[in-house]
């Protein structure tokens, strides 16, 4: 998600011929997928003990908590004596590792082939047959000291089915909806701001503003910029502001509106040189600038109605 923010924002720079300020930069999980599904790390290590003879729960945890050592995600479970804790981007998780390499082998028990075979379905049989064949086959391979196929796993599906879905993400272009709940009730008439701001920082949409707060705040079209603010130059405009001017004389006559405000308001002057650009179509904005704005439209429209 603040990866799509982020794009979108260079994208909108781009198109306007607008630089964006150095040393923007955000937050992602990047390296929690890597610890989860890079070399050496949680899955990975899940898979590898599938070949370790008489492997236990507690040398799968010992050898992750090895391997991810120096790691800054990895903890310590507080909670769990076997297993350990992940500090993801929403919070710390701990994690039970109990059975975690039984039910990661996704291999019937022994006894399924037999048991499916005394059904009176014959669509059990067929699959009791099938895994009765597979088995064997694996059994016959071992004997003769060939190397087996790599074991099918739980995570080994998962990995790849992850894999898949980020592909898909990569190459579209994508949109977010992002659902709040005011309060666990259910009921209406009631906010629960806790609540609400707990939702927002773990979904990632704090960060996403973070990231425009960096940038540019505001982005107003010309034609707004020169309607909302001709108020504090009066009469100082180079032309009428009519519905049929091109882009291009839109355009100039911001970049002249916006040099009569930087010479009469001095906060505007003191967000700094590269507060206020102007691009193609729009006027950029920091958050410092966009409230000397609109401080001193509010006062100009005060003046004017009294």
């Amino acid at each position: 998600f603040n990866n799509t923010v982020f794009k979108e924002e260079l994208a909108d720079c781009e198109a306007e011929g607008v630089m964006l300020p150095s040393g923007l930069d955000f937050v992602d999980n990047s390296d929690i997928l890597a610890l989860l599904d890079g070399k050496s790390g949680v899955l990975d290590l899940l898979d590898e003990m599938l070949t370790v003879p008489k492997a236990t729960n507690k040398g799968y945890i010992t050898l992750v908590l090895k391997h991810q050592a120096g790691h800054q995600r990895m903890l310590a479970s507080k909670f769990e004596s076997l297993g350990f804790a992940i500090r993801h981007y929403a919070g710390d998780v701990a994690y039970d590792c109990d059975s975690w390499l039984e039910k990661n082998a996704n291999r019937a028990p022994d006894e399924t082939p037999e048991l499916l075979a005394g059904s009176s379905c014959p669509v059990l049989q067929e699959i009791g047959a099938a895994i009765g064949e597979e088995a064997g086959a694996a059994a016959a391979e071992q004997k003769a000291g060939r190397a087996a196929k790599k074991v099918k796993s739980v995570a080994g599906r998962f990995r790849a089915s992850l894999k898949q879905l980020i592909g898909k993400i990569s190459t579209a272009d994508p949109h977010y909806i992002r659902c709040v709940k005011p309060n666990l009730e259910k009921v209406p008439g009631r906010f629960v701001g806790s609540l609400v701001m707990e939702q927002l920082l773990r979904a990632g949409v704090l960060s996403s503003v973070r990231i425009r707060q960096q940038g540019f705040a505001t982005r107003t079209p010309h034609r707004i910029f020169l309607t909302q603010y001709q108020v504090l130059v009066p009469n100082r405009l180079p032309r009428p502001i009519t519905v049929d001017m091109v882009d291009a004389d839109l355009k100039s006559d911001s970049e002249s509106l916006l040099g009569e405000l930087l010479l009469i308001l001095p906060a505007l002057r003191a967000a700094g040189e590269k507060a206020c650009v102007v691009g193609r179509t729009k006027i950029f904005l920091n958050t410092s600038a966009a409230k000397a704005l609109d401080n001193a439209r509010r006062l100009a429209l005060g003046t004017a109605i009294t």
